[in-house]
């Protein structure tokens, strides 16, 4: 079996050669790349990353209820493969953060403002909270 890994170097001399020819920008886009960078930002509001496997879990049962439920929903499949639940379970938490900053308000009252107007004032905010534990 080949993981992304050997696809991913069996493609870059292919990507790099039509870069090069044509004179375009591509690149193999990689999951694992994007994970740490959204469970970076994820750690850089606050947040740990326990509370994302809370959503994979939450996400995991509502999963087996649809098809638990499969006359009603016509879903009959379980979604197990655990490394794509944990990437996507990743992105969705960021997603979430994102588009309800209101969520960091209880956390921290002093930091919405800056979440929603300034992001580099506050990440600077969490880290010097961050080092005041």
């Amino acid at each position: 079996m080949v993981g992304s890994g050997g696809i991913s170097s069996t493609f870059k001399p292919i990507i790099t050669a039509l870069s090069n020819k044509f004179g375009i920008d591509a690149m193999i886009l990689d999951t694992y790349v994007g994970q740490a960078a959204a469970q970076g930002a994820i750690e850089t509001v606050g947040r740990s990353f326990g509370q994302v496997m809370i959503l994979l879990l939450i996400a995991f049962i509502f999963n087996i209820l649809l098809a638990r439920f499969q006359k009603v929903t016509k879903l009959r499949a379980v979604f197990t493969t655990g490394h794509v639940q944990t990437q996507q379970a990743t992105f969705a938490f960021w997603i979430f953060l994102t588009c309800f900053p209101q969520l960091q308000y209880r956390r921290d009252p002093e930091g919405y403002f800056l979440c929603v107007s300034d992001y580099e004032a506050y990440k600077k905010h969490v880290e010097e909270l961050n080092a005041k534990k």
